[in-house]
């Protein structure tokens, strides 16, 4: 039977984990799982039944060396529009089918030649015996663990493998290409399966068919001439030339006709101009990304206002690239995620879910399918961007709107670093208020690195904003101040402790903490005992800890014997390290003995007293952002000696 576990999973590491495991040891030795047709059946982005040329059949171009022209006979999985296909490194007999498995992988990196020797996990060619079986060596049927008796594969296996793990795709590539060349057929789809036809028209709005040449175009070797005309037509209100219609319908001359239309598709894709929306008054981003007409399209499950909305979100570049960084926190085991290779029926479907959470599986789909279109428009872009004028709109736009480079974009470095040699001052402000509004907040490293280099221009950009109250952008701006050891912003600090906000004075102690100074002791003794709220009190008592003042030793004391929390006690304990008093070793000890074996707090009380009383090894604590360890041999020598400590001093 199938692991219901390894089932969830998606299918291209149940085969990477399956393939490895199996060249290594023996499946009935490891009871692993064994990849089976079913895994092969889900991971593939295209299932096609093919034919190999038979005597009569007219090649559509020169096969090279190791090559095979086939004929598509039936698509079962997936949406795909060739006809005709060349295989590399097959084999097939004459007029012999096979089953064609293209990975999603290489499905986007697609090429004249399907390169079948590529990988163990690339494209697949299955052949038909004579019998009517399907030949597939030594893969079993179904994923098992251990051994597995051989079996034959037929035919219908694999479509009730697609039924039951796919039902999406089942008719896809052709009602799809019907939604977009033929109208009238989708509304025949609609009278008898109105569900199925809002998918197919919202799946074919998704995959962009209407505007992808290359597929269009493949559409023109069709040997079926209302198929050919209609698809013409379609290229033609893409605003593409006339290109001349061979006289001939043979396929060579539809392949060479179909090549030209698909030169003048990735001419007009490289053509395309990467977008940066204008920047809001409020410098702020959204907190949801998701556009609001497409949403309520979504929410309407209004087909022509969703198709429009859609395009306008694929074309918004940045805005684009924002959002599908947000999808990609959902889950993994979400059901609106893709389904096979397509969206899971459920996304288009009103009332199951919010438009919100439909939009951002959309987006995630589409993230994954033209990661390689959506890279290629940042490197067009990229020499455009590099030379603009550093103080114009373009440039303000693009430093604001860009993901950062873990949002998979590398734009944003170059605008930023043109914004900055603009000369206006008013820019670097701008760049500042920028950041500040980032999700998630903080100062850009660029930002931080021009003031550490001194740029005055950045310093006094800095300094003004951090200055300027004590909210979550000026402690963002101080923070920066901190962790460059700038005492200069340590008054700026000390006064937010009074902030009447509690966010206020935890953000204050946080930054303190990261720039110890006796100059704080007082302020923070006296933020401690007028604390009501428990988190900025941890807070305070952490940026007092990192100071080590002696004068704090009597507050951090009461304060250990009664931590508010594990992370705050363990800056209190390594406060009264610091201080190394022996007055805390009674509760340093009772800290250490207390404590839970191995955790974080027993480590660093049992170091602590060792450093303080010197009756065995213990270290210098460590500041407030590194972890710390004690070695267990020393814990398990040091508990029995505190142990026997307190005992000889609490008599």
């Amino acid at each position: 039977m199938e692991n219901p576990k390894t089932a969830a999973r998606p299918a291209r590491f149940i085969i990477a984990a399956g393939m490895v495991a199996t060249l290594l040891v023996p499946a009935h030795m490891r009871g692993i799982i064994v990849p089976g047709v079913d895994s092969h059946v889900r991971g593939a982005g295209i299932i096609a039944i093919v034919r190999a040329l038979a005597s009569s059949d007219v090649p559509s171009r020169p096969s090279g060396p190791g090559e095979q022209e086939v004929v598509v006979i039936e698509i079962l999985k997936g949406v795909w529009f060739r006809s005709r296909a060349t295989l590399s490194g097959t084999t097939l007999a004459a007029g012999q089918k096979a089953l064609l498995l293209i990975p999603d992988e290489n499905l986007k990196a697609y090429a004249p030649v399907l390169k079948t020797e590529l990988s163990p996990f690339g494209i697949r060619t299955w052949p038909f015996t004579p019998g009517g079986t399907i030949s597939i060596g030594d893969i079993p049927v179904m994923s098992v663990s251990g051994p597995y008796p051989r079996a034959a594969l037929t035919l219908q296996t694999v479509r009730d493998y697609i039924r039951r793990y796919c039902p999406e795709h089942i008719d896809l590539s052709k009602q799809a290409m019907d939604a977009v060349l033929f109208p009238d057929r989708l509304e025949d789809l609609r009278a008898s399966d109105p569900g199925r036809a809002h998918y197919v028209a919202m799946m074919a709005t998704v995959l962009d068919i209407e505007r992808d040449a290359p597929a269009l175009s493949a559409l023109l070797e069709s040997p079926e001439a209302t198929i050919r005309a209609a698809a013409e037509q379609r290229l033609a209100q893409l605003g593409s030339p006339a290109i001349v219609r061979p006289a001939s319908d043979s396929p060579a001359a539809l392949h060479l006709w179909s090549a030209e239309w698909q030169e003048w598709g990735d001419e007009q894709r490289k053509a395309r101009v990467r977008f940066w929306p204008p920047i809001p008054d409020s410098y702020q981003l959204p907190e949801d990304l998701a556009p609001a007409a497409l949403t309520d399209a979504l929410e309407r499950s209004d087909e022509g206002a969703f198709a429009k909305a859609f395009r306008t979100w694929v074309d918004s570049g940045a805005a684009r690239d924002r959002s599908i960084a947000q999808a990609r926190t959902l889950s993994p085991d979400d059901p609106l995620r893709s389904c096979c290779g397509a969206m899971a029926a459920g996304v288009f479907a009103s009332g199951a879910r919010s438009a919100r959470d439909r939009f951002y599986a959309i987006a995630n789909f589409v993230s994954q399918r033209s990661s390689a279109q959506f890279v290629e428009e940042q490197g067009l872009a990229k020499p455009s961007l590099s030379t603009a004028d550093p103080c114009s709109e373009e440039i303000r736009r693009a430093a604001f709107w860009e993901p950062t480079p873990d949002g998979h974009s590398y734009l944003r470095p170059i605008a930023v670093d043109r914004l900055f040699s603009c000369p206006d001052e008013a820019a670097s402000k701008e760049l500042l208020k920028m950041y500040l509004n980032s999700k998630p907040p903080g100062i850009d490293p660029g930002l931080a690195t021009r003031y550490q280099h001194g740029d005055t221009l950045v310093e006094k950009t800095l300094f003004e904003a951090a200055g300027a109250g004590c909210d979550s952008d000026s402690a963002w701006v101080s923070r920066t101040l901190a962790l460059a050891g700038d005492s200069r912003v340590i008054p700026l600090l000390v006064k937010c402790l009074s902030s009447p906000d509690s966010n206020g004075r935890v953000m204050a102690s946080w930054n303190l903490a990261e720039i110890p100074s006796a100059d704080a002791v007082d302020a923070l003794l006296a933020a401690i005992r007028a604390e009501a709220d428990p988190t900025a009190r941890g807070w305070e008592l952490a940026a007092l800890g990192e100071i080590g003042s002696p004068k704090a030793l009597d507050t951090l004391l009461a304060a250990a014997n009664q931590p508010s929390s594990a992370e705050p006690s363990i800056s209190v304990v390594r406060g009264l390290a610091r201080i190394r008093d022996p007055r805390a070793l009674g509760t340093l000890a009772t800290i250490a003995l207390g404590a839970k074996t191995g955790s974080r707090l027993q480590w660093e009380s049992v170091s602590a007293f060792g450093f303080v009383s010197k009756l065995y090894q213990g270290f210098p604590p460590a500041t407030i952002r590194v972890g710390g360890m004690t070695h267990p041999d020393i814990v398990k020598l040091a508990l029995p000696i505190m142990a026997d400590w307190l005992k000889a001093h609490l008599q």
